[in-house]
Protein backbone atom coordinates (compact mmCIF):
# COMPACT_ATOMS: atom_id res chain seq x y z
CA UNK A 1 0.00 0.00 0.00
CA UNK A 2 1.18 2.89 -1.07
CA UNK A 3 0.15 6.15 0.96
CA UNK A 4 1.28 9.83 -0.48
CA UNK A 5 1.06 13.11 2.42
CA UNK A 6 -0.89 10.77 5.27
CA UNK A 7 -1.37 12.79 8.42
CA UNK A 8 -0.78 11.69 12.06
CA UNK A 9 -4.78 10.82 12.47
CA UNK A 10 -4.48 8.21 8.88
CA UNK A 11 -1.28 6.31 10.70
CA UNK A 12 -2.65 6.26 13.84
CA UNK A 13 -6.06 5.27 12.12
CA UNK A 14 -3.81 2.41 10.30
CA UNK A 15 -2.02 1.33 13.50
CA UNK A 16 -5.56 0.65 15.74
CA UNK A 17 -6.97 -0.92 12.16
CA UNK A 18 -3.42 -3.62 11.98
CA UNK A 19 -3.52 -3.87 15.88
CA UNK A 20 -7.52 -4.68 15.91
CA UNK A 21 -7.43 -6.72 13.26
CA UNK A 22 -4.22 -8.75 14.59
CA UNK A 23 -2.33 -8.44 11.07
CA UNK A 24 1.21 -8.40 10.17
CA UNK A 25 3.02 -5.09 8.76
CA UNK A 26 6.00 -7.08 6.45
CA UNK A 27 7.88 -4.13 6.02
CA UNK A 28 7.69 -0.41 6.29
CA UNK A 29 9.67 2.74 3.84
CA UNK A 30 9.49 6.26 4.68
CA UNK A 31 9.10 7.81 1.43
CA UNK A 32 9.87 12.03 0.85
CA UNK A 33 6.40 11.82 0.27
CA UNK A 34 4.67 9.35 2.22
CA UNK A 35 5.15 5.81 3.48
CA UNK A 36 4.88 2.28 1.59
CA UNK A 37 3.85 -0.40 3.57
CA UNK A 38 3.87 -4.45 2.67
CA UNK A 39 1.12 -6.51 3.98
CA UNK A 40 1.14 -10.16 4.45
CA UNK A 41 -2.86 -10.54 3.77
CA UNK A 42 -3.54 -8.45 0.64
CA UNK A 43 -7.79 -9.15 1.56
CA UNK A 44 -6.80 -7.43 4.70
CA UNK A 45 -5.15 -4.52 2.80
CA UNK A 46 -7.79 -3.88 0.32
CA UNK A 47 -10.87 -3.31 3.48
CA UNK A 48 -7.77 -1.28 5.04
CA UNK A 49 -7.82 0.71 1.96
CA UNK A 50 -11.93 0.97 1.85
CA UNK A 51 -12.21 2.32 5.40
CA UNK A 52 -9.46 4.85 4.55
CA UNK A 53 -10.74 6.37 2.06
CA UNK A 54 -14.55 5.86 3.63
CA UNK A 55 -12.73 7.85 6.77
CA UNK A 56 -10.72 10.95 5.12
CA UNK A 57 -10.74 10.92 1.42
CA UNK A 58 -8.07 10.50 -1.00
CA UNK A 59 -7.47 9.30 -4.82
CA UNK A 60 -7.05 6.01 -4.96
CA UNK A 61 -5.92 3.77 -7.77
CA UNK A 62 -5.49 -0.04 -7.28
CA UNK A 63 -3.29 -1.91 -9.89
CA UNK A 64 -2.01 -5.67 -10.04
CA UNK A 65 1.20 -6.83 -11.19
CA UNK A 66 2.17 -10.19 -12.37
CA UNK A 67 4.71 -11.95 -10.05
CA UNK A 68 5.13 -15.45 -10.23
CA UNK A 69 3.38 -18.44 -11.65
CA UNK A 70 2.20 -21.32 -8.66
CA UNK A 71 4.52 -24.26 -9.55
CA UNK A 72 1.59 -26.66 -8.75
CA UNK A 73 -1.03 -25.20 -10.29
CA UNK A 74 0.43 -23.40 -13.09
CA UNK A 75 -1.62 -20.47 -11.88
CA UNK A 76 -0.24 -16.85 -11.82
CA UNK A 77 0.25 -14.97 -9.21
CA UNK A 78 -0.46 -11.39 -8.94
CA UNK A 79 1.27 -8.36 -6.59
CA UNK A 80 -1.21 -6.31 -5.48
CA UNK A 81 -0.62 -2.36 -5.04
CA UNK A 82 -3.21 0.25 -3.95
CA UNK A 83 -2.05 3.76 -3.70
CA UNK A 84 -3.93 6.30 -2.22
CA UNK A 85 -2.94 10.02 -2.51
CA UNK A 86 -4.22 12.43 0.59
CA UNK A 87 -4.29 15.93 -0.27
CA UNK A 88 -2.72 18.94 1.74
CA UNK A 89 -5.58 19.90 3.27
CA UNK A 90 -8.71 18.37 5.52
CA UNK A 91 -12.13 18.06 5.82
CA UNK A 92 -13.32 21.94 7.04
CA UNK A 93 -10.57 24.12 5.82
CA UNK A 94 -10.93 26.72 3.72
CA UNK A 95 -9.51 26.41 0.03
CA UNK A 96 -9.25 28.92 -2.82
CA UNK A 97 -9.42 27.59 -6.09
CA UNK A 98 -9.44 30.03 -9.59
CA UNK A 99 -11.07 32.96 -7.37
CA UNK A 100 -13.64 30.87 -5.66
CA UNK A 101 -13.54 30.04 -2.08
CA UNK A 102 -14.66 26.81 -0.61
CA UNK A 103 -15.03 25.02 2.57
CA UNK A 104 -14.37 21.63 2.06
CA UNK A 105 -17.05 18.92 3.30
CA UNK A 106 -15.78 15.39 2.11
CA UNK A 107 -13.24 14.50 0.46
CA UNK A 108 -13.41 11.54 -1.71
CA UNK A 109 -13.35 10.60 -5.46
CA UNK A 110 -14.54 14.01 -5.69
CA UNK A 111 -14.51 16.75 -3.29
CA UNK A 112 -17.69 17.85 -1.66
CA UNK A 113 -17.30 21.39 -1.01
CA UNK A 114 -19.60 24.52 -0.39
CA UNK A 115 -18.82 27.64 -2.24
CA UNK A 116 -18.61 30.44 -0.17
CA UNK A 117 -19.01 33.27 -2.83
CA UNK A 118 -22.20 31.75 -4.49
CA UNK A 119 -23.39 29.96 -1.34
CA UNK A 120 -24.27 26.72 -2.94
CA UNK A 121 -23.11 22.77 -2.51
CA UNK A 122 -20.47 21.48 -5.04
CA UNK A 123 -18.82 18.54 -6.32
CA UNK A 124 -14.96 19.43 -7.70
CA UNK A 125 -12.05 17.16 -9.26
CA UNK A 126 -8.98 17.71 -7.18
CA UNK A 127 -7.46 20.83 -7.89
CA UNK A 128 -3.79 20.68 -9.22
CA UNK A 129 -3.39 24.78 -7.64
CA UNK A 130 -4.75 25.71 -4.64
CA UNK A 131 -4.39 28.16 -1.48
CA UNK A 132 -5.50 27.18 2.32
CA UNK A 133 -6.33 30.37 3.76
CA UNK A 134 -5.92 31.03 7.16
CA UNK A 135 -9.21 30.77 9.89
CA UNK A 136 -8.90 33.88 12.22
CA UNK A 137 -11.21 34.44 15.62
CA UNK A 138 -12.32 37.70 15.65
CA UNK A 139 -16.16 39.75 17.29
CA UNK A 140 -19.54 40.64 15.68
CA UNK A 141 -19.73 44.17 15.94
CA UNK A 142 -22.78 44.81 14.48
CA UNK A 143 -26.02 42.60 13.02
CA UNK A 144 -27.54 44.59 10.90
CA UNK A 145 -25.65 44.89 8.46
CA UNK A 146 -23.30 41.95 9.42
CA UNK A 147 -19.97 42.97 10.32
CA UNK A 148 -16.90 41.58 11.90
CA UNK A 149 -14.01 42.95 13.40
CA UNK A 150 -11.04 42.55 10.67
CA UNK A 151 -8.51 40.48 12.38
CA UNK A 152 -5.79 42.07 10.27
CA UNK A 153 -6.62 45.86 10.99
CA UNK A 154 -8.76 45.68 13.15
CA UNK A 155 -11.39 47.64 11.34
CA UNK A 156 -15.09 46.92 10.92
CA UNK A 157 -15.53 44.72 7.64
CA UNK A 158 -18.69 43.55 6.07
CA UNK A 159 -19.54 39.82 6.00
CA UNK A 160 -20.52 37.92 2.86
CA UNK A 161 -22.30 34.87 4.03
CA UNK A 162 -23.99 34.42 7.29
CA UNK A 163 -23.31 30.34 7.75
CA UNK A 164 -24.19 30.43 11.28
CA UNK A 165 -27.99 31.90 12.01
CA UNK A 166 -27.18 32.16 15.84
CA UNK A 167 -25.26 34.86 15.79
CA UNK A 168 -25.43 37.95 18.52
CA UNK A 169 -23.14 40.99 18.87
CA UNK A 170 -20.04 40.30 20.28
CA UNK A 171 -20.13 36.59 19.88
CA UNK A 172 -16.47 35.41 19.26
CA UNK A 173 -16.50 34.15 15.13
CA UNK A 174 -14.02 32.35 12.91
CA UNK A 175 -13.23 34.09 9.62
CA UNK A 176 -11.39 33.92 6.48
CA UNK A 177 -10.58 37.25 5.01
CA UNK A 178 -10.55 37.65 1.32
CA UNK A 179 -11.51 41.24 -0.59
CA UNK A 180 -14.58 40.45 2.14
CA UNK A 181 -15.31 38.55 5.58
CA UNK A 182 -16.38 35.17 5.61
CA UNK A 183 -17.91 33.65 8.67
CA UNK A 184 -16.94 29.36 9.05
Amino acid sequence: MQLRNPNEEILSFITKQIQKNKQILAKTEKLKQGLDLYFQNKKFMASLATKIIKEFGGKTKKTATLHTKDNLTSKDLYRQTIFIEFPKFLKKDIIEIENNIYLVKDIRKKLGVFNLIKEKKEKIDYPKEYNILKKEKTRIISLKPLKVLNPEDFQPIITKNPLNKKLTENKEVRVITKDLAYII
